[in-house]
């Protein structure tokens, strides 16, 4: 995935960037797919980072373990505000933030919940188009 990003950043053919081949040369049906599926990836993200399709998904065979990490720089900038500002929140501990790792718990591969979920938002939508019809 971060090669196709790289090839999109520097307008390079994503075949290219990934192959290592002359980035000059026109694009193919291969970039396009590519293009596109990188794409997709980026608009099924929700706004916490993991895939939408776990985020919304209301199985309880997902859930969410919290993954605590410190960015160090983060940690050394909040130093700097508190000693010369009086900082933000002085109850958190410095550069920690929290983020929801998905899991599921019966050990199913997450990426199985993907045609779940697009089949119950596929529902609901008939259910809407239903309903404004009457």
């Amino acid at each position: 995935m971060h090669l196709i990003r790289a090839a999109i950043t520097a307008g390079i053919r994503p075949s290219a960037m990934i192959l290592r081949t002359q980035p000059s040369a026109p694009w193919d049906r291969w970039d396009f797919l590519l293009l596109e599926a990188y794409q997709i990836v980026q608009d099924e993200r929700c706004d916490c980072g993991n895939p939408i399709w776990l985020c919304h998904h209301t199985s309880n065979d997902i859930q969410f373990r919290i993954d605590e990490v410190t960015c160090e720089a983060t940690a050394y900038r909040e130093r700097q505000e508190e000693s010369r500002y009086g900082g933000p929140n002085q109850k958190r501990p410095h550069g920690v933030s929290l983020r929801a790792i998905p899991f599921s718990p019966s050990g199913a591969p997450l990426a199985s919940f993907r045609r779940d979920y697009y089949r119950a938002q596929a529902k609901k939508r008939e259910a809407l188009n239903a309903d404004a019809g009457r």
